[in-house]
């Protein structure tokens, strides 16, 4: 009984040691999303967004997390839609150069994979979740104390069986409010 109270002492010691560097931001970007390999021969890109919430440690590096939309459509098959709903958690490493802070990440978590088919009152729809990684690099530009303009690129990878593994790429345009 004595060992959790510890523990959890510990671990908010540790919080409030990192609070004179902690911040909190939250993110929200939009962007063309391109699939590639085997999955860009049979979907055309498509357009997605993502919210994110990051949590500074220290000044260098943050952990979150993103929840986000991918949408695409199929080549040659007007009548079928494709998305991923990516969940994801993300650590960080920035790097800080003034106004312009670089960084690069690896998110990982679960996709939702979605194919829906509508053609006149026939409506069919099938969803799968799986495992995805996704390696990011990005930077953003502050303009003010608490607010930064964003952008970054991502390679998602989703880990499936043959039918509904697929990657795809990112390009992601967005902005940044700091809380602390």
């Amino acid at each position: 009984m004595k060992k959790p109270a510890l523990l959890i002492c510990c671990l908010l010691s540790s919080l409030c040691a990192f609070r004179a560097q902690a911040q909190i931001q939250i993110a929200a970007t939009i962007g063309p999303q391109i699939p590639v390999g085997e999955f860009g021969e049979v979907f055309k890109p498509g357009i997605g967004f993502t919210a994110t919430g990051r949590y500074l440690i220290k000044e260098k590096f943050a952990v979150g997390l993103n929840i986000g939309y991918s949408g695409f459509g199929v080549k040659d098959l007007d009548d079928y839609k494709a998305s991923f709903v990516p969940v994801t958690v993300l650590a960080e490493y920035h790097l800080d150069l003034g106004k312009v802070k670089p960084y690069g990440g690896m998110e990982m978590g679960l996709y939702r994979y979605r194919v829906s088919y509508k053609s006149g009152s026939i409506k069919e729809t099938s969803t799968e979740t799986y495992f995805g990684i996704a390696p990011t690099i990005g930077a953003t530009y502050k303009l003010t104390p608490k607010f930064a303009l964003l952008a970054n690129l991502k390679y998602h990878n989703i880990v499936g069986d043959e039918e509904s593994s697929g990657a795809y790429v990112g390009l992601n345009f967005g902005a940044q409010y700091s809380i602390k």
